[in-house]
C-alpha cells in the first residue's frame, strides 16, 4: 500500500468515526502487531520445533512406552541444568516387544534421583528409529 492511499485510509477512518488521524494510527498499529503475534505464535513455534531436532520431535509425535534402566554411565562433562548421562535401557514400547537402547541424557539436577538403576520411568519412542527413544519426565508445576 503506497503512502498516500494509507493517508487516505486513515483520513476516511477518522472522518467516519470522529476521532483523530492520531489515535487512528495508533489502533491500526496495535491491530497489526497483535495480528502479526497471533501469526508468530500460532505458526512459528512448530516451525522451530522441528528445527530444534530429533529429541523435541520425538518428544511431540513418538509412541510412548516405559523404560527399565539397565545401566548408567556419564557422560563426559556437567552442564549447567544438571548432568550427561548414558544410560542402557530395557524399552518396552506399548505396542510390540521390548528392546535395549542405549541413549545420552542431559538430566536436570532435579530429575538425577529418578534416574537409578531398575527405575521404570516412562519415554518416547520415535516413530522413525527405535533407538531414539527420550525420557519423558514431565516438570513438576510450582506451587
Amino acid at each position: 500500500m503506497s503512502e498516500e492511499k494509507l493517508f487516505q485510509f486513515v483520513t476516511w477512518i477518522s472522518n467516519r468515526t470522529g476521532i483523530g488521524e492520531i489515535p487512528v494510527i495508533l489502533i491500526l498499529a496495535v491491530l497489526a502487531t497483535f495480528s502479526f503475534l497471533i501469526f508468530w505464535f500460532k505458526f512459528v513455534p512448530w516451525a522451530i520445533l522441528k528445527m530444534a531436532g530429533s529429541e523435541t520431535e520425538t518428544l511431540m509425535t513418538g509412541m510412548p512406552g516405559t523404560a527399565t534402566v539397565l545401566e548408567i554411565g556419564h557422560a563426559s562433562g556437567d552442564t549447567e541444568n544438571g548432568q550427561l548421562m548414558m544410560l542402557l535401557l530395557e524399552v518396552k514400547p506399548q505396542k510390540g516387544p521390548a528392546y535395549q537402547a542405549r541413549i545420552r541424557v542431559d538430566a536436570k539436577i532435579e530429575n538425577v534421583e529418578l534416574i537409578k538403576p531398575d527405575a521404570v520411568l516412562p519415554v518416547k519412542i520415535s516413530n522413525d528409529d527405535p533407538q531414539k527413544v527420550v525420557l519423558f519426565l514431565e516438570e513438576e508445576e510450582d506451587e
